[in-house]
C-alpha cells in the first residue's frame, strides 16, 4: 500500500452483501377457489328457490285443471290410463275443525263396469286458486276411454277428479331444500380446505426465508417498520396484573444502601477543592474555665481569668466595675448548648504582699 502525503490511506471499506430476496412462489392453492365455493353456495341457493318457484306454479296449475262436477249430479270424463284421486271441495275444507258434508261417489269404466275406490290412505287438503278440497279416494284407470262420475249427498259440495298432487308437491320442496342445503355445505367444504392448504404453503414459504438465513428487508424499506413516516407505536405502560413480555422491574435503592448505578470513587481519591478553598473542620469547642480561677500568669507575670483583677494603686478609688459588675448588655447567647451563668464575681481586695514598694520618706 502506497502512502500520500497525509500519511497511509485507508483500506477499502468492505461492500455489505445484498439482502437475500424472498421466495417469490405464490401461495396454493389459489385464491380464486374462494370464489368457486362462493359460487357453489350461491348457486344451490338460486336453484332452491327456482324449484320452489316451480313446484309452487305446477301446484295451483294442476288444481285448477281438475274436472269437476256439483253435488248431486254425474258427469263424464276423458282419463287417460293411470291413477286418479276424487276430491271433495267444500268452504273451510282446508280447516281442520270444519265437518264435511256426507256424499257418495260412483265411477263406471268404458265398458259400463264399476271401477273400485279406495280410501285415501293418510290425509291431505289443498287451496289454491279459489278452491279448498280434501282427498277422498283413489282409483285406477285401466285404460283410456270415457268414465263416467256420479255423486249424491249435501248439495253444498263438489267432487273434483284429477291426478295426485300431494306426492309431487313433495318431491318438489324436498328437492329445492336439498339444492340450497347442498350448496352451502360445499360451499363450506371448499373454503375449508382451500384455508388449511393455503396456511401450510404459508409455512412452508416461511420455512424457505429462514433456510436461506433469514431474509429481512434491506434498512429504511418503504412499507417497513423503521422506515421514514412509518407511525411509531405509543409505549404503553404496564398495566395491573402480570407485566407485559420483555418488561424489566426497575431497580428500588433500600435505605442505606446507594442509589441503583451508584460507582463507588477509587480508593485514594480525595475531593477536589471548591472556589473558596479545600473544606476545613471548625475547630474544637473550649470548656469555659471556672469562675474565680486564675489561669497561668502571661509573659508579664500577672495571672488573668474570670474575676482576676489587677489591684490598683494606694489611694485610688476602685473603679465601677471593681465595685459592682453587671453582666454584658447583650447577655448571654441563648442558642449556645450546654451554658451555665456564672456568679458575679467582685475583685479582691489588696493584700498587705500585694502592696508595691514606696520610696522612704525624704528627711
Amino acid at each position: 500500500m502506497q502512502s500520500g502525503p497525509y500519511g497511509a490511506a485507508p483500506p477499502p471499506v468492505a461492500a455489505s452483501p445484498s439482502p437475500t430476496p424472498p421466495p417469490t412462489g405464490r401461495l396454493t392453492p389459489s385464491g380464486w377457489w374462494y370464489v368457486v365455493a362462493a359460487a357453489f353456495g350461491i348457486g344451490g341457493v338460486v336453484l332452491a328457490i327456482v324449484l320452489g318457484v316451480g313446484v309452487a306454479d305446477d301446484y295451483t296449475d294442476r288444481i285448477e285443471d281438475f274436472d269437476r262436477l256439483d253435488v248431486p249430479g254425474s258427469e263424464t270424463f276423458v282419463l287417460e290410463a293411470g291413477n286418479y284421486t276424487l276430491y271433495q271441495e267444500y268452504f273451510g275444507a282446508d280447516n281442520d275443525f270444519s265437518i264435511p258434508p256426507d256424499v257418495s261417489v260412483n265411477v263406471t269404466g268404458p265398458g259400463g263396469e264399476s271401477v273400485g275406490l279406495d280410501e285415501y290412505r293418510g290425509e291431505f287438503t289443498y287451496a289454491g286458486s279459489g278452491h279448498e278440497g280434501v282427498a277422498l279416494f283413489t282409483f285406477e284407470a285401466e285404460e283410456t276411454g270415457d268414465y263416467q262420475v256420479s255423486a249424491e249427498g249435501d248439495s253444498s259440495s263438489t267432487i273434483a277428479v284429477g291426478e295426485g298432487i300431494g306426492l309431487r308437491l313433495f318431491v318438489g320442496i324436498g328437492l329445492a331444500l336439498a339444492s340450497a342445503f347442498g350448496g352451502i355445505v360445499v360451499c363450506a367444504v371448499v373454503a375449508i380446505v382451500v384455508a388449511v392448504k393455503r396456511s401450510g404453503s404459508k409455512t412452508r414459504r416461511q420455512l424457505a426465508m429462514v433456510q436461506q438465513g433469514g431474509w429481512r428487508p434491506p434498512p429504511g424499506a418503504a412499507g417497513w417498520p423503521g422506515a421514514p413516516g412509518w407511525p411509531q407505536q405509543p409505549q404503553q405502560p404496564p398495566t395491573y396484573g402480570q407485566p407485559p413480555y420483555g418488561y424489566q422491574q426497575p431497580h428500588q435503592p433500600t435505605y442505606g444502601q446507594p442509589p441503583y448505578g451508584y460507582q463507588q470513587p477509587p480508593p485514594g481519591y480525595q475531593q477536589p477543592p471548591g472556589p473558596y478553598g479545600a473544606y476545613q473542620p471548625p475547630p474544637a469547642a473550649q470548656a469555659p474555665s471556672s469562675p474565680g480561677t486564675p489561669s497561668a500568669p502571661d509573659s508579664s507575670g500577672t495571672p488573668s481569668g474570670a474575676g482576676w483583677s489587677t489591684p490598683d494603686a494606694p489611694g485610688t478609688a476602685p473603679t465601677e466595675s471593681q465595685e459592682s459588675p453587671s453582666p454584658s448588655p447583650s447577655g448571654p447567647p441563648a442558642e449556645h448548648e450546654g451554658y451555665q451563668p456564672s456568679a458575679p464575681t467582685r475583685s479582691m481586695p489588696p493584700t498587705p504582699d500585694d502592696k508595691p514598694p514606696t520610696d522612704p520618706p525624704s528627711s
